[in-house]
């Protein structure tokens, strides 16, 4: 027992040394709940079905309704509760004479390579098409926006924004793992290439100080797989 009682003595005074700043660690933790409630499928149905009246309302899916508040309301929360100014972690505009031509190049890049994409089988089946008029691509489009509002936030705010101060650059890979996380399930193409979006958005959020260009840009690029899909 003594030598157990040593050795975890000397366990504690390691970690002692390490002078852990709490604040990262929270952003840790919270990103990680976050991340496991929303993929749990039981929690994430429980909700959803509680989401159904106020997603009609709104005239987006409980899905997109369950992401933003798990991936977005959640976080938000936590960063009130400690007193951080959700600026920080890029909730605002950032700079704008830098994002916006940037912006530009994104939509028309992103536009291009998503409507080719949108004629892969896999692709096609998987998003099956539903916009069928300007009415349904605009709820669509504000759909897309309301979820993938949570997905950036969480991973280009949240974490990249919240831990830039901390390990700088390395905060652009840091928030790569979960991004690729969350496209577990998605068509091969859409998951491998979340690989070299997910650094791409990741720079940009990271230059311009705001996760809000690239969920435009996200939205945009699922809008229009989704349409390219339809037209076939």
């Amino acid at each position: 027992m003594g030598f157990v009682k040593t050795v975890w003595q000397r366990f504690l005074e390691e970690v002692r040394k390490l002078k852990t700043p709490l604040l990262p660690v929270g952003i840790f933790l919270m990103a990680a709940l976050c991340l496991v409630v929303w993929k749990d499928r039981n929690t994430s149905s429980a909700f959803k079905s509680v989401l159904q009246t106020p997603s009609a309302f709104l005239h987006v899916r409980p899905d997109d309704l369950y992401t933003f508040l798990i991936l977005f309301l959640v976080p938000l929360s936590f960063l009130l509760l400690v007193r951080e100014n959700p600026r920080d972690y890029g909730l605002s505009f950032g700079r704008v004479r830098l994002a916006l031509p940037v912006l530009a190049v994104f939509l028309f890049g992103f536009g291009v390579v998503a409507f080719l994409s949108g004629k892969l089988d896999s692709i096609a089946a998987f998003y099956g098409g539903g916009a069928r008029s300007a009415h349904d691509g605009l709820l669509l489009f504000l759909g897309y926006l309301v979820s993938l509002w949570g997905w950036e936030f969480m991973t280009r705010g949240f974490l990249l924004l919240g831990l830039k101060r901390y390990v700088g650059v390395y905060a652009v890979y840091i928030q790569l793992l979960p991004f690729v996380i969350l496209h577990l399930g998605k068509p091969p193409f859409e998951l491998y290439g979340s690989i070299l979006f997910g650094l791409l958005f990741g720079y940009y959020a990271y230059l311009v100080d705001s996760f809000i260009y690239c969920a435009v840009v996200h939205a945009w690029f699922a809008l229009v797989i989704d349409l390219s899909a339809w037209l076939g």
